[in-house]
């Protein structure tokens, strides 16, 4: 839904807040849906992800998970996308002028959101593939 209106949204200049926030919430899934699959080791509480559990349990086959793991842009991409996350989803961040914050929004290439997560779903998919269970969950 957050594609539709960002696509459609993006083509006029009459809502720009609403723009903003249906781009912070599609950063913000990005980014959660990453957290899910790989451990968050910026987070101290944060529960074991996909890879931890298939590596831990010995079921299915991690490499395509591995692979996206070591894939330094996809890292990188992550990493600006949680940034965004922390000063206006996750958190808010007081001690930077809210334009500011929403400049990088505005700023932020949301294609690339799209490529990220189009990438790290596939890497489950194909992952998902390898065993039942995960399959099935």
């Amino acid at each position: 839904m957050a594609n539709f209106f960002i696509t459609n949204l993006g083509a006029h200049t009459d809502f720009p807040n609403a723009l903003q926030n249906f781009k912070i919430d599609y950063i913000l899934h990005a980014v959660n849906m990453r957290d899910c699959i790989f451990k968050d080791t910026f987070n101290t509480h944060s529960i074991d992800g996909l890879l931890e559990v298939m590596t831990e349990s010995g079921i299915g086959n991690a490499e395509k998970l591995q692979q996206l793991n070591t894939d330094i842009p996809f890292q990188a991409k992550y990493s600006e996308m949680r940034n965004i996350r922390n000063k206006l989803a996750g958190h808010m961040d007081k001690t930077i002028p809210l334009a500011d914050l929403l400049k990088l929004v505005d700023d932020f290439d949301i294609v690339t959101a799209y490529d990220f997560v189009n990438k790290l779903d596939k890497a489950i998919y194909e992952t998902a593939e390898t065993h039942i269970v995960i399959r099935h969950y």
